[in-house]
């Protein structure tokens, strides 16, 4: 956990959202001490604060995390918003400690038919049972109402550059993409780059284990089991 702080803090300062001068962030109102990420969401949260505790924080630093993730099958011990979840919960960390605001993980919309547990053979009928749900639920073609793959994928993309115009509209010069679902990569990194050619916005993207060193990347074994226990253990068998 203070090796994902740190290297999103460290982040919040080099990206140039934040100077020296304007880096004294808010104190929080919770009685907790904010020792846990969960405790401090209303204080870092966009859709939890009210209007003055949003201005104060962006004039102190106008820097946006944007966490996403999908929902998406993990084994029968971790919660099924695993990628979203871990992405929100180092993004709360790195705004508490580094300033800015943390916007909502935009849970729907991402490719629901490639690069995902429900859609690959042969997980995707274990799945199913294990859902209680018919195993053609999850057959491809089925799954999205007739859209294509690229269709699909084109869709996704739109969705982010709404959600990235949006949150320029509320004031922020810089958002920071944080990817909880890897095979998201590819779609953050080409819609940041085109959004900040067009717009002039300051926007990067990181994955959780890009800010690592040595981590494996895997699919709701050690490492995501792992992240999730220090994130949000209570959401862990």
């Amino acid at each position: 956990k203070r090796i994902v702080t740190t290297s999103l803090v460290i982040f919040t300062f080099a990206f140039g959202a934040c100077t020296s001068e304007s880096t004294t962030v808010p104190p929080t109102t919770t009685s907790s001490g904010c020792e846990d990420a969960s405790a401090c969401s209303a204080d870092v949260c966009y859709e939890l604060m009210r209007p003055a505790q949003v201005v104060a924080r962006r004039q102190a630093c106008p820097l946006a995390y944007l966490p996403i993730g999908g929902i998406e099958w993990h084994g029968p011990h971790n919660p099924l918003g695993l990628d979203g979840l871990q992405a929100h919960e180092a993004s709360m960390l790195a705004a508490r400690q580094g300033g800015g605001l943390v916007f909502p993980v935009p849970w729907y919309g991402e490719h629901r038919e490639l690069h995902l547990a429900e859609a690959n053979e042969p997980v995707r009928d274990d799945v199913a049972r294990a859902m209680g749900l018919p195993p053609e639920n999850f057959r491809r073609h089925t799954t999205m109402g007739g859209r294509t793959v690229m269709q699909q994928a084109q869709f996704y993309q739109d969705l982010l550059y709404h959600v990235y115009h949006q949150i320029r509209s509320l004031g922020f010069d810089a958002i920071f993409v944080i990817v909880g679902h890897g095979p998201l990569h590819e779609y953050a990194a080409l819609t940041t780059m085109v959004f900040e050619r067009a717009t002039g916005v300051r926007m990067d993207f990181a994955g959780l284990t890009d800010l690592v060193e040595g981590v494996k990347v895997d699919h709701g074994a050690r490492t995501e089991t792992a992240t999730m226990m220090t994130l949000r253990p209570d959401l862990v068998d």
